[in-house]
């Protein structure tokens, strides 16, 4: 656990001010969901736009074999709404 602390202290110091997604499950044994949400919250208390989504109960990095409408549905609107549509508003040719 002093592990996974270090590197959320790490992560936490570092993060750039763009948004965030994070997909995460309770059922996660690796990475428990109380470090995600709690990272989360300090990630917003910062000021950072951020967006997570919890699986509930898709195991360590299998939310997308369990539920491919909905991940693919919180990246598109990720993506559609942080991305893409700084890019439509900005001056660069290329995005």
């Amino acid at each position: 656990m002093k592990r996974l602390s270090d590197v959320l202290g790490l992560l936490t110091s570092r993060q750039p001010s763009c948004p965030q997604l994070y997909i995460y499950s309770s059922a996660d044994k690796v990475i428990p969901a109380g470090s995600v949400e709690s990272f989360v919250e300090e990630q917003r208390r910062t000021g950072r736009e951020v967006r997570a989504c919890n699986f509930i109960s898709t195991p360590h990095v299998d939310h997308f074999r369990n539920d491919p409408k909905l991940y693919t549905s919180q990246l598109a609107n990720f993506l559609d709404d942080c991305v893409l549509t700084c890019c439509k508003s900005s001056s660069y040719e290329y995005c």
